[in-house]
């Protein structure tokens, strides 16, 4: 068995199979018999190469985590903020519009520009 301490050598987990990460190896003759049926982290200690049962162990009680909470905003404060993103989404369309503009103007020049060469290559070529 592979076993899992903390830094008071409370066992916080085991495994029978495989491994944990920082686990070590527990030869099977000092794993109290019932270990796997009883086992809640901290319940067992390992000390001086023995399990034994921790005799300060306490359930530990679950605390549900608070959250901090969000000031609430105002509705003008969100109306701001809507009208601010509207905004700049507006102004990212009108870029978007002139870049795919300048983008056309481009090709077609290029395009212009690609006639030429071939003209001038075909009259080299006469």
């Amino acid at each position: 068995m592979r076993v899992l301490i903390n830094e008071n050598n409370e066992i916080v987990g085991y495994a029978t199979v495989g491994g944990l990460e920082g686990d070590f190896e527990v030869h099977d003759s000092i794993v109290p018999q019932d270990f796997t049926q009883t086992f809640k982290p901290k319940y067992y200690l390992y000390q001086d190469e023995k399990i034994i049962i921790n005799p300060n162990y306490q359930l530990d009680t679950f605390e549900q985590p608070t959250t901090p909470t969000q000031p609430v905003m105002s509705d003008s404060t969100l109306k701001n903020m809507v009208a601010t993103l509207q905004k700049q989404s507006a102004q990212s369309n009108i870029r978007s519009l002139k870049l795919e503009r300048e983008n056309e103007a481009l090709k077609s020049r290029i395009a212009q520009l690609e006639s030429k060469v071939e003209v001038t290559d075909n009259d080299k070529n006469e």
